[in-house]
């Protein structure tokens, strides 16, 4: 059991020094740097699960990761490409939405019925992905993606499209539906 936020660090990395009371990873300078964020709470959330904790310095903990939050929104803002792919989504996550610079979304090989409003708020998408999954209709708000220029909604069960729709999906520079 760890009494303290070092113990829990340690675990966390432990090839980095702590002696020196820092409490900040070794930052690498990469392209991984939102993946290492993720598996930062997933190896919390995992740690927290498998271990009885003392926190004499709990106030410190939440601190740090909210410092390391901000720090990454900014990056998290950045992504262009984002692969949902293959992970049994029945819905889209709501969060998706604060994603504005998403380029490319590829949400092939779920349970989607529907592409959901947040996917048609991301104006800046240029690439759409969704085969294979249970989709019957495409919703006529995907006419507000004005840069959208390639769109796969190919193997789903798609009844209706509008005119509307229809004409839209016609006008881009390729694509599958």
């Amino acid at each position: 059991m760890f009494s303290t936020l070092t113990g829990i660090y340690q675990w966390l990395w432990p090839s980095n020094d702590v002696s020196s009371g820092a409490l900040e990873p070794t930052e690498k300078k990469t392209d991984q740097e939102t993946n290492n964020l993720i598996i930062f709470f997933n190896r919390i959330a995992r740690f927290l699960d498998e271990n009885e904790i003392v926190f004499y310095d709990y106030p410190l903990m939440i601190e740090y990761l909210e410092r390391k939050l901000e720090n990454k929104q900014e990056k998290l803002l950045k992504i262009t490409n984002l692969d949902l792919s293959n992970l049994g989504l029945s819905k889209i996550p709501q969060e998706i939405s604060y994603l504005k610079n998403l380029r490319e979304l590829n949400l092939s090989n779920n349970n989607l019925y529907v592409i959901s409003q947040e996917v048609f708020s991301l104006t800046k998408l240029e690439k759409l992905l969704a085969s294979n999954c249970i989709l019957d209709t495409i919703e006529s708000d995907i006419v507000r993606l004005k840069n959208l220029k390639y769109i796969d909604f190919s193997s789903n069960e798609i009844r209706f499209i509008s005119d509307k729709v229809h004409i839209f999906l016609n006008q881009l520079d390729n694509g599958v539906y």
